[in-house]
Order: structure tokens, then sequence, then C-alpha cells
């Protein structure tokens, strides 16, 4: 017996099965357990908890899926049937890889070898790896083949072409004889048949038999299929049979209460009146036999009515149909009302051209209400998910009735949107939290162990890149493995930092990578360079060329060792994967790799044991089918990965949770809410890339799986399933140009049906397409770029946001009238604490007060955002180090070291080009520097020493002394020397060394040279300089207890000004044009995040930076030697070298 229960919602589907489960047959036995067929484990889970909650417990209830029940039937009517198929895809796969290359000198086959010699170039593995990929490609159409078209393998087998195979395609009916020939013999019994000779067979016994004559040992007296939207016509034809024998409960999911099998939609039926001319029969003319009913019925259910059809053209059934009004009081409600009934505008037929230019019958939505279907359009995939949020927590704000598992969301990737979820509904400090769960992730996705390991694999051919490296060794399991916690692999990261390693194990590794032999930049270049700073005295200099690096101290040696435990481990795994390997050793071999660098917790173990089952599988398919050739490395990874991708994690449906997953067919779960993200245009309808002998492709029937229908289908789905809000949305908007982009082309097929169906209260007597324009307005919601948008705070927005973060951060910003809240009085300072000073760290504070107040006063260290880490060699230098390398080449001449020392020292830092480009530039340094020395002659210090200052000022507070070391005098002057441009922060200090050498009695001319122009100071009095630090002294006392907006490059900058009398409104504009981001120059000071938490807008503080410049700084510039020739410029503070130091001779 078989019954069919139809109805447009699942619910009521679900309480009919359940009051059939509860009318268990007398005959049934006690223990024997129930069987529902489902589509998928999503659908098993929901209806677990829905049954559940229907007869208060739920037990021994089974749910297979399709294709496992039809194989328990096969092993029930053929007892000696193994437990898997020995034509399953996998074993397909691998008899090929034996078979194709004994056929290759077949004529048939010539496009097979002209395949695989047209790479003859690269090496034996990848050709072995084009076969695999060829022959499981062929495997899975073979397997298709076996589920829609069993007739042609039946013509095959009877050495037939048959009608639907080309001539350039024969080779697939012999393939197809060759592989039956060696899977299944002619004298082995029915245990060695595929499933298509089984199904036929399977179905001639079931139905030959006398009805209930058959009785099973572990199939259960009856079953349900349950929300099953499509089937092969010959697994209908089993269920059929199998109906005479036990009871089948069919509950099908149908959307429409009419007979909707010959509707169409309009494309398809202007190409049918385009192709046939019915003019000359009158009963077709006035009443066709194709219309069109619901157009998105017609446009998205294909795959739905294919099914039906199939159904009841095949099944013998007694068939139940209910149907229930959808709730008429909201628009989606209306609309899910319209394809029940096949109606647009209340009607069957298509609309016509005079309808569709008026308003009449459309739906009235109130204009003045959100409508529960929305379009919300945005800039990137993170607002998408953000705008998400904030639209549920809205929802649930306002129905306490919705909780978060009544939300379903789903995407066409949920891995790609993954990151973003967890970003966002983790919730970061006091952000709200919602409970979600991420199903649809495979192993791979889900487990950071699996990825690892297919790194690990990948080793032969790998750069062995920092990045790559580090982040095999960050996975917790390859931590706790080696022993090494988290700050000793933060510590490990900054060495390796430190060393310049970037890729490559050695110079031999590189030689084999085809880019030639050298170790600079090499992770043996990097731990040679680390052992050697740990091994060697700190006076010793280099070893062989090599620089130690001398900051790995005590026990910091036991992370050393760790980290170059796990490179020798790197390098040996490497030299094993070179060698290609039988299918039976590389069990050991992957197995090996798991104990050597994995060190699983209970939860991973599973994980663990994944890998090793597909490792094992995978050998044993290849030793089934006697493949006798040597299996590389990248065969082996490209299997375990698509097997491991293909397993999907252990996560399901969860109760209590927001529930995210992908688009998936046959997922027709009815939620209050259902979002739908990511519908981009290229997304949505996902893409299948077609395979050119795909014979299907030619000819398709009804029933064929297709990408395209599948996903216009479960977009019905959704919008069927969705019983209160249903909200979509795309990346509408470019985010680097703000161009618009399109929709899906479902979402504009539904937003067109929509424009034509739904008009606005009041805009009844507008022109049709102004109100079709205003109805789609109303629906649409586009998002600004930013989260943090201030029109997200306002209370008329329909979109509001819910985040604390951003809400708290645009109050903070809008309290430019009292910016000084961040401290709202200053700090207690213990004047004996602050009457000796280290002159270095009072120059060092006065430099950058806002960071120097939040670091020693407040503990608060404001680190600067990650950089990613370098990957390759450096080929030029960065302006940083640029600079860097012209300020050694003057530290190291001033100290009187050597060229060639210097030149070492550099070119084993791993910092410079590698071999002649790094020699010039180094050269180049070098010689800016000499011919500096050159310039000053007689005035160049002979060798760089310091001398002790100690200085006693009187202050408020006291007598406070200041203690410190200064280089010492050149030739009757104190001489500073920068490598760069001078900037204000430069100034500062010499200005502040200056008056600490004058109040020291040193009656001295100070100089500031870079290696164009300089700055020059005359001495001033012990009693003038002391009245200056002391001066300095109280800002710095007021820095110490409140921050001080004394910020030295813009403030010199505006002082500069001064000096030269420019108009306030000039220096202001000036300033505020600094301040300005600029993609082509980089003000430090604009991101500088000290200045940016104390003191939030500069621009909103320019009377403030313009009074301290003028009282400190100022000064600093009017107190410097001008002296120039006449004919020099007269309006810049610094001077040209000659310039300088012609004065200078005048004084001395």
């Amino acid at each position: 017996m078989l019954k069919i229960y139809q109805h447009n919602l699942t619910e009521q589907l679900t309480q009919a099965l359940a009051a059939v489960m509860a009318d268990r047959p007398t005959d049934m036995p006690v223990l024997q357990s129930d069987m529902i067929l489902v589509q998928n484990p999503d659908m098993a889970q929901w209806l677990k908890i829905e049954l559940a909650e229907y007869h208060g417990v739920l037990a021994n209830v089974e749910f297979p899926m399709p294709s496992s029940f039809v194989w328990q039937v096969f092993r029930e009517l053929f007892p000696h049937l193994p437990e898997r198929s020995p034509f399953g895809k996998e074993q397909i796969t691998w008899q090929l890889m034996v078979l194709i290359p004994r056929m290759l000198s077949l004529s048939e086959f010539a496009w097979a070898k002209d395949y695989f010699e047209a790479n003859q170039e690269g090496s034996h593995a990848q050709s072995l790896l084009k076969r695999f990929q060829l022959c499981a490609s062929i495997a899975d159409l073979f397997d298709q083949y076996l589920i829609y078209r069993p007739d042609w393998i039946a013509q095959w087998e009877a050495g037939e072409q048959g009608t639907e195979v080309p001539a350039e395609h024969n080779w697939q009916p012999m393939l197809w004889r060759a592989l039956v020939e060696s899977l299944a013999p002619a004298e082995a019994s029915a245990d060695s048949m595929h499933r298509g000779a089984l199904l036929k067979n399977a179905i001639q016994i079931l139905e030959q038999a006398e009805p209930g004559s058959i009785r099973f040992n572990k199939l259960p007296s009856r079953m349900s299929l349950f929300g099953i939207v499509s089937l092969p016509e010959q697994s209908m034809l089993l269920l059929n049979a199998l109906a005479r024998h036990m009871d089948i409960h069919w509950f099908q999911v149908n959307p429409c209460e009419t007979y909707w099998l010959d509707i169409v939609d309009e494309k398809t039926l202007a190409k049918k009146a385009a192709r046939y001319d019915y003019s000359h029969v009158e009963s077709l003319t006035e009443d066709r036999y194709f219309t069109v009913g619901n157009p998105l019925l017609g446009a998205f259910g294909q795959l739905g009515r294919e099914h039906l059809s199939l159904m009841l053209e095949t099944l013998d059934a007694d068939w139940i149909e209910d149907y229930t009004e959808y709730p008429a009081c909201n628009a989606l409600g209306l609309l899910q009302n319209e394809i029940r009934q096949l109606h647009t505008r209340g009607q069957f037929e298509a609309l016509s051209a005079e309808q569709l230019s008026t308003n009449a019958d459309k739906l009235v939505l109130d204009a003045n209400k959100p409508c529960n279907l929305q379009f919300h359009i945005c800039y990137s995939a993170m607002r998408e998910v953000e705008s998400l949020r904030d639209h549920l927590l809205g929802l649930m704000q306002k129905d306490n009735s919705i909780e978060p598992n009544d939300i379903m969301v789903m995407v066409p990737d949920v891995a790609l949107y993954a990151p973003y979820i967890h970003a966002v509904f983790s919730g970061v400090g006091d952000e709200p939290r919602l409970p979600y769960s991420i199903n649809d992730l495979s192993s791979r996705q889900q487990s950071p162990i699996i990825e690892s390991l297919l790194h690990l694999l990948g080793i032969p051919q790998s750069r062995l890149t920092i990045s790559e490296v580090l982040s095999i060794l960050e996975v917790p399991a390859v931590l706790r493995c080696f022993d090494i916690d988290e700050e000793e692999f933060d510590c490990i990261k900054h060495w390796l930092e430190q060393v310049a390693v970037r890729w490559g194990l050695d110079a031999e590794h590189r030689q084999q990578l085809g880019v030639g032999a050298f170790e600079q930049n090499s992770w043996y270049f990097g731990l040679q360079r680390l052992l050697l700073g740990y091994a060697m005295h700190p006076e010793q200099g280099y070893y062989q060329g090599t620089q130690p690096f001398r900051h790995i101290e005590g026990a910091q040696a036991a992370a050393l060792g760790k980290l170059i435990h796990f490179v020798e481990r790197l390098s040996e795994v490497r030299e094993q994967l070179i060698e290609d390997a039988p299918a039976s050793a590389w069990v050991q071999r992957v197995n090996t790799i798991l104990n050597d660098f994995f060190a699983a917790e209970e939860q991973e173990v599973r994980v663990l044991q994944q890998v090793s089952e597909a490792v094992e599988r995978l050998t044993s398919q290849a030793q089934e089918v006697e493949f006798a050739e040597l299996l590389p490395f990248e065969l082996v990874r490209e299997q375990l990965a698509q097997s491991l991708n293909a397993q999907t994690g252990s996560q399901r449906f969860r109760a209590g949770s927001i529930n995210f997953c992908s688009l998936m067919p046959m997922r027709g779960i009815p939620f209050k809410v259902i979002a739908l993200l990511g519908m981009n245009d290229g997304d949505f309808p996902r893409r299948a890339d077609p395979i050119s002998f795909d014979l299907m492709q030619a000819k398709r029937r009804r029933g064929d799986r297709s990408r395209r229908l599948d996903d216009r289908y479960l977009f019905l789905e959704a919008l069927l399933s969705c019983r209160q809000h249903l909200y979509i949305s795309w990346v509408g908007r470019d985010i680097r140009d703000d161009t618009e982009i399109p929709p899906s082309i479902l979402v504009s097929e539904l937003r067109d049906y929509i424009a034509e169906a739904w008009v606005l209260a009041g805009d009844e007597t507008l022109d049709a397409k102004l109100a079709a324009e205003r109805v789609l307005r109303h629906l649409t919601y586009e998002h600004p770029l930013q989260g943090f948008n201030p029109s997200y705070f306002q209370v008329a927005n329909a979109t509001p946001s819910y985040s604390s973060l951003w809400s708290q951060a645009l109050l903070d910003a809008k309290q430019t009238d009292n910016l000084t809240a961040f401290v709202g009085a200053p700090l207690f300072s213990d004047d004996s604490e602050m009457s000796e000073l280290n002159f270095a760290q009072f120059e060092s504070f006065l430099v950058h007060p806002s960071r120097g107040f939040m670091e020693r006063r407040l503990g608060v260290y404001l680190e600067e955002v990650e950089q990613a880490l370098i990957d390759t060699e450096p080929f030029t230098l960065d302006s940083l180090t640029a600079w860097q390398l012209k300020q050694d080449a003057m530290t190291d001449a001033l100290q009187g070291i050597e060229f060639e020392r210097f030149e070492l020292a550099h070119q084993s830092s791993g910092d410079m080009p590698f071999g002649q480009a790094g020699l010039e530039e180094i050269e180049r340094a070098w010689e800016g520097v000499q011919s500096l020395k050159q310039h000053l002659g007689e005035h160049w210090p002979k060798r760089l020493e310091s001398q002790f200052v100690s200085v006693e000022i009187a202050t408020e507070q006291g007598p406070v002394r200041i203690e410190g070391e200064l280089p010492t005098s050149v030739n009757g002057l104190q001489l500073q020397l920068k490598a760069g441009s001078i900037k204000g922060k430069d100034i500062l200090r010499a200005w502040l060394r200056h008056m600490l050498c004058c109040a020291s009695g040193k009656d001295l001319p100070y100089v500031l040279l870079d290696q164009k122009e300089g700055i020059r100071w005359n001495p001033v009095t012990k009693e003038t300089a002391n009245q200056e630090l002391t001066k300095w002294y109280q800002l710095y006392r007021s820095a110490h207890d409140q921050p001080v907006l004394l910020i030295p490059d813009s403030g010199f900058m505006a002082a500069d000004m001064m000096l030269f009398n420019k108009e306030p409104s000039e220096i202001e504009t000036k300033l505020i044009k600094s301040w300005t981001p600029d993609p082509f120059s980089q003000n430090f000071e604009l991101s500088d995040p000290y200045l940016a938490r104390c003191f939030g807008e500069l621009t909103a503080r320019l009377p403030e930076v313009m009074a301290i410049s003028e009282q400190y700084l100022l000064p600093v510039l009017e107190a410097a030697d001008l002296r120039r020739p006449k004919r020099a410029r007269s309006d810049k503070y610094q001077l040209k070298h000659s310039e300088l130091f012609a004065g200078l001779e005048e004084d001395l």
C-alpha cells in the first residue's frame, strides 16, 4: 500500500506523519523501528525535534537517505551483496586508473592520449595527477548514468552503442564494458552487480511476487518518506513495487493546490509560441495548453513540477490532499497565497499589456509600516552580516515570540561567510550576543588540523614561506605537540621577523625549486643567526660572515630549541614525501605525520581518525584494483582533500540558536524568520562547469539533476517556508567606486513580480511605472559603507544599529566641547619622585607627551596594527629601511667603524636586496655620509664619545636635578647629525640638549645637521638655560598629570610661519591641510593612536596647538642664528651648510 499526503505546509505534514506513527499496526513487532526516508540529515534533525515535541519522546526511529535505503533493499533481496557497492565513484575512479592506460592504443581513445601527451614536459607526478582527475570526472559521470540513464547502461552492456552516443564519444560504451568486465565478471552473481542492474532485477522480483508475500529481515513492515522533492524515476519504480509488500506513507510538500504541471515561465511560453504556430487551431488559440499561472511558480518551480509529474505517472497510490491558507494579514502571506492558488493579481491568466499599465487589483501595502518582505543592499559581505544582526535584534525586540531557533540564515556558500558570522555574532565587550551555529562546513573547513595536514603534505612543492610555516605551527595541536606555549610562539615569530627569514629551507632547497642557490633570508640563514646569537659572547664579532642575533638569553634558549626541532621535522617530512611510494606505504606516512605533528585533545581525536580512515580507504581502493604504480604526494594530497571536503562536520541544526547554512537543495524547513544573504549576480544561481563529454547535456530528461533548477526551486522553498519575515540581501554597491551591482537574477525576477503585483496605499492613481518604482523603494534598504555611520543612530532610521560600541564612539566624537573629559582631573604626582630626572626620559617624554602620559602614568600601551608577515626577500628598500641604513652609516662613521665592517653587518642582516643590488644600496648610504664628512672637514668628530652632565634647576616644587649623557664637543661646538631630513622632534631634542649643555656651564654653540641643511644656536648664559629648562620642566610636570597638546612636527611648522609673520588664518589652513589624509604622503601625527585617544580630532584643537606652539616652540626658532648671505632666502629657519658654517667661522 502506498499513500501520498500532499500539503502546502511542512508543519501540517509533520502532524500527519506523527499521527501515522501513533497509529501502530497490531501486527508490527513491538521493538521494530520506524523508518522515515528523508532527503538530507538536516531535515532528519528538524523532524526529530518536531516529532519529539509532538509525542513527548522520540526513540527507535531511523532516518536513512534514499541511496542508503535503496542499497538496504538490494541487500534484503540479494543477501550476498557487500555493505557498499563495488560500483561506487571511488572504486570506479581507481579501476579507470588501471584501464585507461591499457586502452590508449585504440583509436577511440586518441583524445585521451593527446590529453596526456599535451603535458609531457611535466613530471610523472603531474601526469599521474592529471590522469586521476580525468578518471574521477569520468567516474562521476558514469555514476550519474547509473542513476538517470540506466537504459543506456543496459544497451552498452548488451553490446549496443545506443542512438544517444555520437561517434566521437564511442569510447564511453567501450570503457563501460571494460569497467564492468573488470568489476563484475560474467560468472559473478548479483553481489558484483551495479545499481542499474540491481534496480531492474529488484523491481522485477517485487512485482512478480504476490502482494505481501515477501518478508524483510531488517526492513520494517511500514515506512515513510518526508519532504523529498527530487527522486530518480527508477527509484520511484522501486518504491512503487515495494509498496506491494509493505505500507509506505509519502508526505509531499506541494506549493500549489491546483493542477500546475502544465504551467511554464513567460520566457518558455514565448519560445513555444515562436516555435509552433497554433493559429490554425481555434481551440488552442483561445485556450492554450501551456499557461503562465503564477510567474514565480513558473519560473522557480520546474524541479518540483517535474517531480510531481513523475510521481503521477509512476506511482500507483492513494492521494490525500489538504491545503491551508497562509496568513493574509501581511504581504508575504498574500504572496504565498497567490502561489498556492496559482494566481497573479487574483487571476489565473497571464496579465495583459493593458493590465500591466494600470494598478488595478494590485496588493495594497501600507506605506507607513515596514513590510515583512525586505531587500537590503550592502557594500560587502561583512556589512551584510552586520546589518542582518541589527535587523534580527530589532525583530526580537518588537516581537518577544521570536527566539533564536526560529531564525534560519542561508547563503550560497556558508564557508565564505563563516569568518564574518563569527566576528559579528560572537559579540565584543558589551555587544549583544546572539546564540548561533554554522552548518554545512566540511571537516576541512571546521578543523585547522586538517588544513595544516594538507599544508604538510604539500611541503615538497612549497617555498616554505614564513607565513605558511607559522600558519602550521600556530595550530593549537601542533603547538602542544612541540610543547610551545603562546608566549613562546609570539617570541619565535618576533625572532624570525628580526632575523629576516622569508622563504626556503636553505640554498639546496632553493636550487631544487629552480631559483638559484643562495642562503640569505632562508630558514637556515635565520636559525644560524639565532643560534650564534645565543652561543657567542656579546663582544665577539661575526662568525664566518654571519651576524649573530644578540637578543636571546637564558630560558629563551628552550623556545629556540623547540623551533629548531620543528623546522628539522619539516625538513625530514619533505625529504620523505619527495619520494613516490606504493599505496600501502602512504598509510604509514600519513599516520607518522599525524603522530609527529599533532597532539590532539579529546574533541580533536575524531578529526585524526577521519584522516586515517580517509587515507586507509584510498590505499585499500588502489590495492583492490591492483594499481601497481607508485603514488606521488600530489595525488595523495588531492584525493585526501576531496575526501575530507566531502565529509561534513558533525554540527547540525541546533535548537536554541540561529542556524546559518548553505543554500542546499531539498531544505524546505519552515522558520518564522528566513534570511538569504549573498544573493549576488553570478553567485546565485550557482554555476556548474559542464563536462564536455557529458552525453546527458545533449538531451535532458525529466528528473535530471540541474544545479540551476535546484537553486531556483530552493529559492521558491525559502519563499514558501518563511512564516513571518523574509530578509534578502546582496552586495549591491562596489566598495571602491560606489557603482551599482545587480542582484541575482532570481531576486530581480521576484522584484519584477512585486512591481507588477503590489502598490503602496495612495499610489493607486499614479502611473504604473512610477508606482512600481515607489513600492520597490519602500521594500529596499540601502546600508551605508560603515557600521558606525551616524544615520544608524537617528530616531527616524528604519534600520537602526544596536551596536553599543559604535554608539559610544559617536557620542565620544560629539563631545567636542569637553574634550579634556579623557582625564576628568589632573593626576597626582609625588614631588619626591620628580626631584631627580633622567635626561633621556625627560627628553623622550616631552617629544611625545601623549604617549608618555598613557604609558608611564596609565600603563596603557596602544600597540600598532600587526603587520602581515613578509614572504619574499627584499628587492628594493622601503623608506624606513633606507632611513635606518643611512642612520646606521652615520652612527658607524661617527664611531670610526670602517666601511668593510659596515658592509658586512648589513649584507648579513637579511634586510638588504641580495647581491649587487644590496651592495649598491649600502655603498650609496656610506658615500652620502662620507660626502657630509668631507664637507664638514675639521668639524667632523673624530670619535663619538659621551659625557655625563648633571644640572640642578629651581622650580615651584623645589630644586630638581636633571642628569644624563650628552655627546662631547667637537672643535668648540656641540654637533648633532641626522641621516634623514630634520623633523620637529629633532629640533626639540637638540634644543633641550643645548640648554642642558649651557646650564652645565659649557659655553658652546649647538649645531643640528642633516645632509643638506642645519640649524645653529649660539650659547646662552647659565641662568638663561636654567630658566628655559625650568619652563620645560613645568610643562613636563603638567604633561605628567594630564595630556598636553604638544606635537613637535606640526607645532614647529606653525612656529616657523609665526617666525616669519604669517597670518593666523594661513597657519591654520596649512595645519588643517597637513592633518587631512593624503594617499601620496604620510602624516604620522594623523595616524598616531595616542594623540587620537587623548584629543580626538586635531582640527577641533587648533587654538590650543597654536597657543602651545607660540609659547614653547616659537622661542626655540627665535633663538636660532639666522645669519645668511644677502641673496639667500630669508623666510626659512634652516640654513644650508655653507651659510651655517660661514657664520660659525666668524664666531670661532
